[in-house]
């Protein structure tokens, strides 16, 4: 959370961190505002990150939206939230691979460790790839 938080402030990107919302509530970006707030009191703290890193993921991008961008929401264009999820899971990949052997690697494992929802193992597995082929 630390890195990202630095990332945040290096390219200027606004981050409001509460514990005031429900325990169910995601977090959302306002992208003209360059600003992602994070809930952190959200019931899966481990899927904390991988939101955070996805919110900023909308604003590095700029993403256009007419509404703020939610982790989930209904409102959000699929091609969006695809970019933000590929963003923060490349984004994140590095400190699951860090010290790990290739023969240890494991696409489950990191899903887990960032609870990242089960429709994005494609995406995972694309970014072990390139970390490895790149």
């Amino acid at each position: 959370m630390t890195d990202l938080m630095n990332y945040a402030f290096d390219h200027q990107i606004n981050v409001i961190l509460t514990k005031d919302l429900p325990v169910t509530t995601v977090s959302i970006t306002k992208v003209k505002l360059r600003t992602v707030i994070i809930n952190t009191r959200y019931y899966i703290p481990e899927q904390i990150p991988l939101q955070f890193a996805h919110e900023i993921g909308h604003v590095i991008h700029n993403d256009d939206a007419a509404r703020p961008l939610a982790f989930t929401s209904i409102y959000s264009d699929s091609k969006l939230e695809k970019s933000a999820h590929t963003w923060a899971i490349k984004k994140l990949l590095p400190y699951y691979l860090e010290d790990k052997e290739p023969e240890y690697i494991n696409a489950y494992d990191f899903m887990e460790s960032f609870a990242i929802p089960g429709h994005l193992y494609p995406v995972v597995v694309n970014a072990i790839h390139e970390a490895y082929c790149s």
